[in-house]
């Protein structure tokens, strides 16, 4: 295996060695460039931001001892000598061009979310068996969750909408109608909404799914699961969060976690994801995110469930969503018990 001299310093957490980025300006998200050997320390900007997407910003010590041909002959004419450099002249950084990001029209997202499909979407006539009509018509609405042509219009449309209200693409997937589980026999349906359109030089970057709720919920705590569809599920137990997908097991975690600054967030894991999500949670708490993680699938679950790989919404739908709700009244409101024994009141 090729070893390299120069090489982007790995993250140490006792030294928080993640700076600001001379290209974007953003925190901690700047990666130095290091020297192996000890013998020569680079200036400050020479390294890369970890916003590929979104700055771009690189400039490595190939392209540095490019643009200053002295520095280069200071670190030859060195030799072995252990004598550590710094070198401090003005440089040139070298800058890529991001991608713009690319966006759908809107016009084309509230089409697909027209009630008028409802009935063909397979997911929707799922969860109104759990969740009665009312209640998925208006998760639908506010999730913006739309009806596609794609698989005889039984399939479902998980609009991907920015905190900005960019629409950032749709993910379409496919369920039965019986179950609620993805159409994986013979291959999984599962295809984006701008590869449909055949839209030309589309760059994408993801968002989370349910991301546009943020702003209209400032002062709620946000809970982040893995797939959409457990997010509508969820939210319809415990509307006291914001309930966010990050589109699978790492998904935009990584990319998109910048705007969750300032929220209380709680991570709620799929089973076999823990450990994984646990390493984001480390970052969280390492760059000081007010952040908790769940281990509900990990103590609460049977080996025969945790190897299916279920999650919160799994066990949320083992509980009718009228009762939950009931239990959740009773737990603020303890009188209300006595009221319903009294006058043998049931819920409706």
């Amino acid at each position: 295996m090729k070893s390299y001299r120069f090489v982007l310093e790995k993250y140490d957490r006792t030294n928080k060695n993640r700076y600001t980025c001379p290209g974007c300006g953003r925190q901690k998200e700047f990666t130095r460039y290091a020297d192996t050997e000890g013998s020569f320390i680079f200036p400050e900007t020479v390294g890369k931001c970890n916003r590929t997407n979104n700055c771009g910003y690189h400039y490595p010590p190939a392209a540095f001892f490019r643009d200053n041909p002295e520095a280069l002959k200071e670190l030859m004419d060195a030799g072995n000598d252990q004598v550590t450099t710094t070198f401090i002249k003005q440089v040139r950084p070298h800058i890529s061009q991001p991608h713009m990001v690319s966006c759908i029209d809107k016009k084309v997202m509230c089409a697909s979310c027209s009630g008028h499909w409802y009935a063909n979407n397979n997911l929707f006539f799922f969860l109104c068996t759990k969740l009665g009509q009312n209640e998925t018509t208006e998760l639908f609405k506010e999730y913006h969750v739309g009806t596609s042509k794609k698989w005889n219009g039984a399939a479902t449309v998980f609009w991907q909408v920015s905190i900005d209200g960019e629409i950032r693409t749709g993910k379409i997937m496919l369920y039965h109608r019986s179950n609620g589980h993805r159409v994986k026999e013979g291959y999984s349906r599962i295809t984006w909404a701008h590869s449909e359109m055949k839209l030309e030089n589309f760059h994408l970057e993801q968002c989370f799914f349910g991301e546009h709720l943020l702003k209209l919920y400032p002062d709620k705590p946000i809970a982040i699961v893995e797939s959409e569809k457990s997010a509508l599920i969820s939210a319809a137990y415990m509307r006291e969060f914001v309930w966010i997908a990050s589109g699978g097991k790492n998904g935009c975690l990584h990319s998109r976690y910048h705007i969750l600054q300032g929220r209380r967030i709680c991570l709620f894991p799929d089973s076999k994801a823990y450990d994984t999500w646990y390493a984001f949670y480390a970052k969280l708490k390492s760059e000081h995110f007010s952040v908790s993680i769940s281990n509900l699938m990990e103590e609460n679950t049977s080996d025969e469930q945790w190897n299916a790989g279920i999650d919160i919404a799994d066990i949320l739908l083992q509980r009718p969503l009228q009762e939950a709700v009931l239990g959740q009244f009773l737990q603020a409101n303890p009188a209300l018990q006595l009221l319903i024994d009294t006058f043998g009141l049931e819920p409706v």
